[in-house]
């Protein structure tokens, strides 16, 4: 203590002043010019006027407050850019051939007057009416709409000038459109027709009928035989019945009341009907050579008279036919083959059956089966009371009619024409006509043509490629099956195939545009193709069902919610129907029509989930492609989730 008083004692006077340090600090922090000191940098504090302050809650709070004052400064300045700045930029547009037509489709579809955060539907598809309204059609659809389009460009490709090929399916097929559309310059020709008919015992239109050596019998069942003539009735072999059935054949003009009914309807009827066979037969006429004439009985009016004796042989079938109240059970109506020989022996039952389903296919102990007695007895009567002339006349007309489209595009229009007149129908124009035609009797080439010039040859694999992941999105969904339910239909699956390009429409694609486009349009209807045949291809065809009863039910229990989300909606129809009865006639009218879901449950349930699948394919297509690209000219740059029934789901 004594050393220590004699330094305090020693040390000269200063004022007073408090010291935080300890006793190893060195002097020099005393030194007043040191007002803000480290005091060492490895130190945790900083000493401020003699103050000892720890650095981490400083740094801390000063970082808190930079943070905030950057927070605010972002803020200010997004609030200054919105208040500035213009709308966002809009997302790019598809500017692909395929986008353009799919914009000018849904841009003719929307109802601009409609709101589509109320009514979205209506706004997307509130003019489709107006585009495509019903005229006397009962429904128009996605369908219909591709078969016009896939005509309209069908008939563009078979309009293009070809050198003719006789190898090239392509190249025929636009020949007979060319020649079909100028009939009247066409280049059909009847000849093979005609060898066909001479083959037969001929006609008198082409001079070739000997009336002595016709065997009604011979040419009878020669006909039915080879040709497949329904003449004078229909017949089918019931094998597991062990019964033939007759039934009554089919005439000319499908309404049969206009053979007898003496009204100026029905007269006008057969004369349209015979004006039309003496139209063909005259053309017949014009390409024989001139020494034909004379070596025909019926001179310059054989048209006339073999289109007489067609009339009056059918209106002598109608006259034969048992009415609806005449016509007794079954029963009464089952004999012996034996009794059917003698009712109408002309027909040589025995030698008619053998030749049609072979050699004592149909035992003698077999039965048969007839619209009534009275119509077998009138058959034979008719028969055993014609001539020769008039059955001969009726046979070769109905085989010329049979095959008039095979003598070229002039004889196939006027079969069509015929067609018109006879079932009553709309008169249509000759490219309706045309198109029909090809699509009757040359679909493949037409679904060559249309692959070859529309798609392209190099482009068929990518809607191979787009069927592949159609098929896949499929196979994905089945999930909710049993294990051994979808082993087995993952098998179905893999073994169906899709006929693109298949008359007479054909689905939307089109390779100039994107993939998830493409998967909405065409993906959609190939789905619906195979989704349809696929959940219900067990139960209509009779097929060994690849379901368990437990996938079964599942499958059931969707149905029914579908229903009862699709059931109470009616719709619109402005039309009148006409009627006939036996109390007389008149015009019935309804506006209002219920919608009844369950007559086509099951077919709506299957495309139900084959369009709520392509949504997903749809989504799944364009998260892979990456931003999205809209349609040129839509204001709705979304494409709405499909939420009708959506809440209906397998598991």
């Amino acid at each position: 203590m004594s050393g220590m008083e004699e330094g305090i004692t020693a040390a000269p006077a200063q004022p007073a002043t408090l010291h935080m340090t300890s006793v190893d600090e060195p002097e020099a922090t005393n030194d007043k010019r040191f007002l803000f000191s480290e005091g060492g940098s490895a130190r945790p504090v900083w000493l401020v006027r003699g103050y000892q302050v720890p650095k981490v809650p400083v740094l801390a709070g000063v970082a808190a407050i930079l943070a905030v004052l950057c927070l605010l400064l972002l803020v200010w300045c997004a609030v200054l850019a919105a208040a500035t700045a213009g709308p966002p930029p809009p997302p790019p547009e598809c500017r692909a051939t395929g986008c353009l037509q799919q914009a000018a489709n849904i841009a003719g579809y929307i109802n601009t007057s409609a709101s589509p955060c109320t009514d979205f539907y209506e706004y997307a598809c509130g003019r489709f009416d107006d585009v495509h309204p019903l005229d006397t059609r009962i429904s128009y659809g996605i369908q219909e709409v591709l078969e016009a389009e896939n005509q309209l460009r069908i008939e563009e490709l078979l309009e293009r000038s070809q050198f003719h090929n006789d190898f090239s399916a392509v190249s025929k097929v636009r020949t007979f459109y060319r020649t079909c559309m100028d009939a009247a310059h066409g280049n059909s020709s009847a000849e093979r027709l005609r060898e066909l008919v001479n083959s037969l015992g001929g006609a008198d239109l082409f001079g070739t009928f000997d009336p002595e050596k016709f065997e009604f019998i011979d040419k009878f069942v020669q006909t039915r035989e080879v040709n497949r003539l329904r003449l004078f009735f229909s017949i089918t072999w019931l094998q597991t019945l062990g019964r033939v059935l007759i039934s009554p054949p089919r005439l000319g003009m499908e309404d049969k009341m206009l053979y007898t009914d003496d009204t100026s309807e029905a007269r006008a009827a057969r004369a349209s009907y015979r004006q039309s066979i003496v139209a063909v037969l005259r053309l017949l006429e014009a390409e024989l050579p001139a020494d034909v004439a004379q070596n025909r009985s019926c001179n310059a009016t054989c048209p006339e008279r073999m289109a007489d004796s067609v009339l009056h042989l059918e209106t002598q079938l109608v006259e034969a036919m048992p009415t609806k109240s005449h016509v007794l059970p079954a029963p009464a109506n089952v004999m012996s083959l034996d009794a059917l020989l003698r009712l109408s022996p002309r027909f040589e039952w025995r030698r008619l059956l053998d030749s049609l389903f072979g050699k004592n296919v149909v035992a003698n102990s077999s039965s048969v089966q007839v619209p009534s007695k009275e119509y077998m007895t009138n058959l034979n009567a008719i028969v055993e009371r014609s001539n020769a002339s008039l059955l001969n006349d009726y046979i070769q007309w109905n085989l010329m009619r049979q095959y008039l489209p095979a003598a070229g595009p002039i004889y196939a229009v006027l079969a069509q024409e015929m067609d018109t007149v006879t079932r009553r129908l709309a008169t249509r124009p000759r490219q309706a006509i045309c198109f029909d035609l090809l699509r009757r009797y040359f679909p493949r080439a037409l679904r060559a043509l249309f692959i070859a010039d529309h798609i392209g040859e190099s482009n068929v694999a990518a809607a191979r490629r787009m069927v592949g992941r159609v098929r896949d999105q499929l196979g994905r969904s089945f999930d909710w099956m049993t294990p051994d339910s979808r082993t087995q239909s993952q098998t179905v699956l893999g073994s169906m195939g899709v006929s693109y390009g298949h008359a007479p429409w054909v689905p939307l694609f089109s390779h100039h545009s994107p993939d998830y486009v493409n998967a909405a349009t065409f993906g959609s209807l190939v789905l619906a193709e195979l989704a349809g045949p696929f959940f219900l291809r067990h139960r209509t065809y009779r097929l060994p069902s690849w379901w368990d009863s437990e996938t079964t039910a599942r499958y059931r229990q969707y149905g029914l919610c579908l229903m009862d989300s699709l059931g109470g909606y009616t719709v619109d129809v402005q039309r009148s129907f006409e009627f006939t009865s036996i109390r007389g006639s008149g015009t019935h009218r309804k506006s209002r029509v219920p919608l009844d879901p369950r007559k086509s449950a099951n077919y709506l349930q299957a495309e139900h989930l084959a369009f709520i699948l392509s949504y997903d394919l749809f989504k799944h297509i364009q998260k892979e492609d990456g931003p999205q690209r809209v349609l040129p000219g839509t204001e709705c740059q979304r494409i709405p989730e499909p939420h009708q029934g959506r809440h209906c789901t397998l598991s």
